[in-house]
Formats: structure tokens, C-alpha cells, sequence
């Protein structure tokens, strides 16, 4: 199988995901005033501020960028289950988040399996024991 065909099968198995958990998510929470990020690290910065603060949860889906097209990334949900983008917020990328709210600790366990270090961990939710823990909103 060439690597054109992995990344399809993997985007069709996304938004399979998606399609039956994801839910839209709302704008509006807010950064903390200092918050370091990388640029095009997504996956890196929404898991270490969810795993830096507990009112922080990791989420994982698809953020539309412009009307009718959207991008695989990642932000969080504050307390209020508003969207905090630690990546894009302060640049105003994107005006709509659609995923799934992902537990810290199975986060955690994905995020650091081996070979996967800060990388999307969205095609193996399904497979994870934990996938009933996995919503729209924590």
C-alpha cells in the first residue's frame, strides 16, 4: 500500500469518527496570558496545556479555516466547554471547531505509545478500551 492510500484510508476512518461522535464546539474561552506555543504543533500544544491545567481537555477533530474547507487539528475546551486554540487563537485562523473532547489520561496513554510522541491520535480512538469516556464535551 503506498502512503497516498494510508493517509486516504486514515482520513476516511477520521471522519467516520467524527461523523458519529464529534459534535461542534463553541468559541470563546479564553488563553492564559502567557502561553508558549509552536507553531503548526497543534497536537504538542493543546496536549500540554490540557496536561499542564485541569480545566483544560484535550480535543481532536477538524477546524474550518475558510467557508466549506477544514483542517485535522487540535485545541482545547476550558471549564466552560468553550473552544481555547493554543495554536491559533491569538491569530483568529479559524472560526469553527468541530471533534471529540478526549480525557487527559487517554490522551496521555495515546499520545505517548510508542512511535506517536505529539502526534494526531484521533485514528486510534476507536480503537482504545476508553472510547466510551470519549464525547463531544467533558
Amino acid at each position: 500500500m503506498t502512503d497516498t492510500q494510508t493517509q486516504t484510508m486514515q482520513s476516511e476512518h477520521r471522519f467516520r469518527y467524527l461523523d458519529k461522535y464529534g459534535t461542534y464546539m463553541p468559541l470563546g474561552g479564553k488563553l492564559p496570558r502567557y502561553y508558549p506555543h509552536k507553531p503548526k504543533k497543534c497536537f504538542r500544544n493543546a496536549g500540554q496545556l490540557a496536561m499542564g491545567n485541569d480545566s483544560y481537555t484535550y480535543c481532536e477533530g477538524v477546524a474550518e479555516v475558510t467557508p466549506g474547507f477544514f483542517i485535522h487539528h487540535a485545541w482545547c475546551l476550558d471549564s466552560t466547554g468553550r473552544v481555547v486554540d493554543p495554536t491559533w487563537q491569538r491569530d483568529g485562523i479559524a472560526n469553527r471547531y468541530f471533534g471529540v473532547a478526549v480525557p487527559t489520561d487517554v490522551m496521555i496513554r495515546l499520545q505517548f505509545a510508542p512511535g506517536h510522541e505529539w502526534d494526531a491520535i484521533l485514528d486510534d480512538l476507536e480503537a482504545d478500551n476508553d472510547v466510551s469516556r470519549i464525547t463531544g464535551f467533558p
